[in-house]
């Protein structure tokens, strides 16, 4: 997906076609709402979480509202990951001698 994004922000550039991509992470809605139920579930995963909480449809759609705005005027070929610090906390927890 990302470099599909990455692809057609080149080639749909000139045109002034911006194009994005959101990366959500562990979001309690949609498909997944049912496993997130579970209160242990919730737990375990939102603790995973460098934030320390599972996101929500409306953090995707401040997310959207964000790509969608002047304020991203100048940005294109992004891929933006919205999941807590989920992505960038893997290394930490790989074991280590």
């Amino acid at each position: 997906m990302a470099n599909m994004t990455q692809a057609m922000a080149i080639e749909w550039g000139p045109k002034g076609i911006r194009v994005n991509a959101i990366a959500p992470g562990m979001i309690d809605a949609g498909m997944s709402k049912p496993i997130f139920e579970n209160p242990k579930v919730r737990a375990v995963r939102g603790g995973g979480v460098p934030l320390r909480a599972l996101g929500e449809a409306a953090d995707i759609t401040e997310a959207v509202l964000f790509l969608d705005s002047e304020g991203a005027k100048y940005i294109s070929g992004h891929e933006l990951v919205v999941d807590g610090g989920v992505s960038t906390s893997v290394m930490a927890h790989l074991p280590r001698e």
